[in-house]
This record gives C-alpha cells, sequence and structure tokens, in this order.
C-alpha cells in the first residue's frame, strides 16, 4: 500500500489527526442520535436518554427489527382502495350485467391479506 502525499499541503499533526477525529465521531453520534430519535418518533416508541443502563441505539434498532412488516401486493397486482370499491359496490345495480360481473371476477380474483404475526 502506497501513500500519496502532497508535498503542497503541510503534513498534518497528531493533534490535528486527532482532532479531526473527535469532529468525526461527534457529527457521527449526532446523526445516530437523529436516526433513532426519527425511529422512535415514526413507532411511537420510548427508546430513553443514553446511561450506563440504555443506548437508545440498541433501543431504535430493537423497534425496527420487530416492527411488522408491510403486506407485499403480489406480482401482477394493483392496489385499490377500499372507499373506491365500496363505492362501486354501493353503485352495482346500476351497473350494466357485464360491468357488474368484470367487477366480480376482479374481486374475487383478489388475494387475500396475510395475517400479521
Amino acid at each position: 500500500m502506497s501513500i500519496n502525499i502532497d508535498p503542497q499541503q503541510p503534513i498534518p499533526t497528531d493533534d490535528g489527526l486527532c482532532d479531526k477525529t473527535l469532529r468525526d465521531r461527534d457529527h457521527y453520534h449526532d446523526m445516530a442520535d437523529k436516526l433513532a430519535e426519527a425511529i422512535a418518533e415514526h413507532f411511537g416508541a420510548d427508546i430513553g436518554e443514553h446511561s450506563s443502563a440504555n443506548c437508545p441505539w440498541e433501543m431504535a434498532l430493537e423497534v425496527i427489527e420487530s416492527a411488522p412488516q408491510p403486506q407485499q401486493i403480489p406480482e401482477g397486482y394493483k392496489l385499490v382502495p377500499v372507499e373506491l370499491l365500496n363505492f362501486i359496490a354501493a353503485k352495482e345495480h346500476h351497473l350494466p350485467v357485464e360491468d357488474r360481473h368484470c367487477l366480480r371476477i376482479m374481486l374475487e380474483a383478489a388475494p387475500e391479506p396475510k395475517e400479521q404475526p
């Protein structure tokens, strides 16, 4: 492994490198705090404060890992609002026979929702 040093740039001191490392660490710490707070707010979870007995980052990770997975829409299907289906069903008797038949076929073909664990 070779290191390219630009002779025009001053060589960083040990103190300068340590300062940069600490600034980087503080930046990543702040970002991890923001991420944990956003997760807690999104899921309405209490992740607590940093202490010797609690790490909000770990708590936020537990919240994410235990969150129910969103139901996937099977290949070849489209999501349709329930309100629209209810509206169409309420007006079904006004539809031509062919349209009622198509509506019933579409509803019967729709996959059943999966139970969430």
